[in-house]
């Protein structure tokens, strides 16, 4: 049986997304919040094939007197041949607008991703309407790592 190759990637990888919001009532969580959505993605192009984005965001409630607060993304990327990433990101969202930047690590994976490693950046661009609402979101994952299965294993 074949053992599995390391594939390094050097150069960052990077698609951009129309993302779709929904607002939805915020479960109980540690930590108060101030907004919670989920969302999805159209599927785009990249050097990957084609991939998608699903996600939900927490937006935590904002420090008195404060336009920025500690955001959170817990997410799945799916790749082409339906193969999956996971990720946990937390950044930080601005108001108005909720522009949100993220940095996360690589926490899962399926196929061919199952032993990803790495992490990366998300940058969502402001809303002007939170129901549903559109907005661009760009991701970047850089120094990942990859264990793919070889024919035969």
């Amino acid at each position: 049986m074949p053992s599995p190759t390391s594939t390094p990637d050097r150069d960052p990888f990077q698609v951009h997304f129309l993302q779709h919001d929904q607002v939805i009532a915020c479960l109980a969580e540690p930590h108060p919040t101030n907004l919670c959505y989920t969302l999805h993605d159209d599927p785009s192009d990249s050097a990957l094939g084609t991939i998608s984005f699903v996600g939900t965001d927490f937006l935590y409630v904002l420090a008195e007197g404060s336009r920025c607060g500690p955001a959170e993304r817990h997410g799945t990327l799916r790749l082409a041949h339906g193969d999956t990433m996971t990720i946990h990101a937390t950044g930080r969202y601005r108001v108005p607008g909720y522009p949100v930047q993220f940095t996360f690590p690589v926490t899962g994976g399926t196929g061919t991703y199952r032993h990803a490693s790495g992490g990366g950046t998300i940058a969502v661009g402001p809303s002007l309407v939170l129901a549903p609402a559109r907005r661009k979101m760009a991701l970047s994952l850089e120094n990942a790592s990859s264990i793919g299965e070889r024919s035969g294993e």
